[in-house]
Formats: structure tokens, C-alpha cells, sequence
């Protein structure tokens, strides 16, 4: 198999895949785990992640994937009454359908900026936001169709001029696309880990800029959010008071094994460096797109300046057959039927890593061309 999907699923390392047999073989002789090893797994996920995007380890709450992270910004954020939301279009469903049943329960409007070209079109969003009657922008940080990748500092300065939150999917940028919040203009900041950080699924993070998270209130009362539920030697009337960091914003029991696992990937990704590990993956994907360019038939989506792009590399095909031969050949991708206006066709999406090789992209640009 020449794995070009890491958009889709990472493979697990073998570190990870070893510590999560390890702890899972001590949960099946539970009375060997303590409760302060099981949270001090949570703490080192909450430290590692804010070490991944430059946070603060109180500026993280733990989830089990980006939709739990995005229900918390829908669900928590104050908005004033008649802001729309604002997005692009084409958004993968994770952020569009919560911003929609919010906007819908509200009675706000939710709007979405069309593709330019098939892209999203930046530079319309800002323009919009400018008009001073937004209250929300979401978006994805890399667009899960076409690879593109945000200016996320233009666009949250636009925000903060008009007093719009900006939450940013960031699934398919990091580990692929360093990244420093404590620069930028985000509020909230979600994540799954299962693609490109080739963590477990079940494991996620919201990072909330500080200065936000004592101003917003979670929108459920659970347990792991309150103050009393971390001293569970004592057993006294509840009393509703949310941690003052971060962690009031985490619901329930997150599954340990997971995030041991999501620590070892995270291991991984920093001994190699995000900067090297970024370094290849952008080298192959060049090589991969422009490779396709030259192949009568085809056309790439994503686009070329690197700026504008990660790992993804998006090309419409010229017919079914083409997946046939891919398949034939065992590589591993992505495909969708794209029926958006003006914009259709099979979509192939390729998304190679770190452990693919220059010679892999080769073999796939002949099996493409013939």
C-alpha cells in the first residue's frame, strides 16, 4: 500500500501502538491504575498540545474529536442578538451543522461566503466581515476539499476590528504547518488528532485564548468542569462552581487509553520536529501536484502558491476509471463527487506524510498517466 490519506486517517506510530497495549493490558487489572496517573495522563495530553500550537496548558480542555470541540464553541460563545454567523462554503459538515442549529435556534441569520474558482474566497470574507454586522466567523484552517490554507491573521484581525469571535477548525494544518496562537487573532481553536498528528481517534482539544475563559459560560455543567469533582476523597453537598481555567469546559470521562496514546504520537511528531516532518510532506506534495498538472485530463484544485496550502493535494479527475487503476495499484486516497454549482466532477484528494517517499509520488503520477 502507498498510504496517501493521512487527511482521511493517520497510521499509528509503533510507540503509540505499543504504550496503548501497555495501558490497556493494566486495565485489565484496574485496581493497578491510580486516579492520579489517569489524570496525569490528561495533564501531559493538556501540556503537549499547548506545546503543539503555542498556548498555555490552562488554555486547553480535552475532547474526544473536532465536533465535541465545535458543539462547545456554538453552544458557549455570546453573541449579540441579529450578528450572522459567517463561513465559507463547501466547509466540512463538522463545522457547518453546528453553527446552522445555532443560528437556527437564535433565529440569526448563517451565511457562507461562495468558492471563487473552486477556493474559498478570503478575501470576500473579509470584506464581508468589514460590514460590521458579523458576530462569528468559522472556518477551517486548511480546507478538507481543496488543501487550501487561510491567512488566519488577516482574517482574525477583520474579527477584533468589528468584535466578531473566529473559531478555526485546525484539523488538517497541524503537523503539517506550524502554527503559534499566542500570535494570532483566535478564540477558539479546535482539533481532533486522528489525521495528520496520527494520534487515536477519541482524542481532541479546544484551546479558549485566556483572557476569554472565565467571560464565556459552558454550556453544560459537567462534572470534570467543576471544582469540587478533583478531590474525590471527600464527599460533600455540590456546589456549581467551574474550574477558573480551561477545563470547565470538558464534560465527561475521556477515554485514558486514547490519550496515552495521543501523547506517545505527539512524542513522535516532536522528535522529529513539526518543522521537518512540514518540510517533507510540503516537498511531496509539490512533487505530487506538479506532477498531476502535466497529465493530460486532470486538473489540480489545490492551490500552487504555498502560502495558500499544506499537506492536501486535490485534483478533478477525467473519469471513474482513474480510481479503478488506483485502486489496482493499492494506493490509498480519497475521492467525492463534486456537485457545487459550477464546480463538478471526481475529486481525488491525495495527502502524503512524513513516511511516504519521493519515489512513492512517482509511482502514483504513473499510474495516473497510463
Amino acid at each position: 500500500m502507498i498510504y496517501l490519506n493521512a487527511a482521511g486517517t493517520g497510521p499509528l506510530p509503533k510507540r503509540t501502538v505499543n504504550v496503548i497495549a501497555d495501558f490497556n493490558a493494566k486495565r485489565a487489572a484496574p485496581w493497578t491504575i491510580t486516579i492520579d496517573e489517569t489524570f496525569g495522563v490528561l495533564a501531559e495530553s493538556r501540556a503537549m498540545c499547548a506545546r503543539l500550537i503555542g498556548a498555555a496548558a490552562d488554555e486547553i480542555a480535552l475532547v474526544p474529536n473536532t465536533s465535541t470541540g465545535l458543539h462547545v464553541a456554538s453552544l458557549s460563545l455570546p453573541l449579540a442578538p441579529g450578528r450572522a454567523i459567517l463561513s465559507h462554503e463547501a466547509e466540512f459538515p463538522a463545522n457547518i451543522y453546528p453553527w446552522m442549529a445555532r443560528a437556527r435556534r437564535d433565529g440569526r441569520p448563517y451565511e457562507v461566503i461562495p468558492l471563487c474558482d473552486g477556493l474559498p474566497d478570503h478575501e470576500a470574507l473579509v470584506r464581508r466581515i468589514e460590514t460590521g454586522d458579523i458576530g462569528l466567523v468559522a472556518l477551517s484552517w486548511v480546507s478538507y476539499m481543496s488543501g487550501d490554507r487561510a491567512d488566519l491573521e488577516a482574517i482574525g484581525a477583520a474579527c477584533r476590528e468589528v468584535g466578531a469571535w473566529f473559531v478555526v477548525d485546525a484539523i488538517q494544518g497541524l503537523g503539517v504547518v506550524p502554527i503559534d496562537v499566542s500570535r494570532l487573532p483566535i478564540d477558539v481553536l479546535v482539533s481532533g488528532a486522528q489525521k495528520w498528528l496520527r494520534a487515536p481517534w477519541g482524542t481532541g482539544f479546544v484551546y479558549v485564548r485566556r483572557p476569554l475563559i472565565t467571560r464565556i459560560e459552558p454550556a453544560t455543567g459537567g462534572w470534570l468542569g467543576m471544582q469540587q469533582s478533583h478531590d474525590l476523597s471527600k464527599l460533600v453537598p455540590a456546589r456549581f462552581a467551574y474550574l477558573d481555567d480551561a477545563r470547565r469546559f470538558e464534560v465527561a470521562t475521556l477515554p485514558y487509553q486514547d490519550f496515552v496514546g495521543l501523547n506517545a504520537s505527539l512524542e513522535v511528531l516532536f522528535d522529529t520536529g513539526v518543522e521537518n516532518i512540514g518540510r517533507q510532506i510540503g516537498t511531496l506534495a509539490r512533487q505530487l501536484s506538479d506532477g498531476i498538472a502535466r497529465i493530460r485530463g486532470f486538473r489540480v484544485l489545490t492551490p500552487r502558491d504555498q502560502a495558500r496550502s499544506a499537506g492536501i493535494v486535490s485534483c478533478f479527475a477525467p473519469d471513474s476509471a482513474v480510481k479503478t487503476k488506483l485502486n489496482a495499484g493499492g494506493i490509498g486516497y480519497s475521492s467525492r463527487d463534486v456537485d457545487l454549482g459550477p464546480l463538478k466532477g471526481i475529486l481525488l484528494r491525495f495527502s502524503p506524510h512524513v513516511y511516504n517517499t519521493a519515489d512513492e509520488i512517482e509511482t502514483v503520477l504513473h499510474v495516473l498517466d497510463t
